[in-house]
């Protein structure tokens, strides 16, 4: 379905892109809504990197999911708010 992450050769590399992408200020081309559950998922559409915490900072996941906008456009649809 997805790489299992960013491109990162390494744990230590995934690790540093992800709380890096957690902890940038939004941009134009970033996208984040905060889900019922308190997760708050976060998209880069340039980037294609999609991320999801919880709300005390611990990633759950982050990935360039294949199909990119429409993907992020789906998990609005299951999880956004209504």
């Amino acid at each position: 379905m997805s790489d299992c992450h960013s491109g990162a050769a390494t744990v230590e590399e995934y690790e540093a892109e992800a709380v890096g992408f957690r902890d940038s200020l939004p941009t134009l081309n970033t996208e984040e809504f905060v889900s019922e559950d308190g997760l708050t998922f976060k998209y880069d559409r340039i980037n294609n990197d999609f991320l999801i915490y919880k709300p005390n900072g611990e990633i759950i996941t982050m990935y360039k999911p294949d199909r990119g906008l429409s993907y992020w456009k789906d998990q609005v649809d299951l999880y956004g708010p209504v």
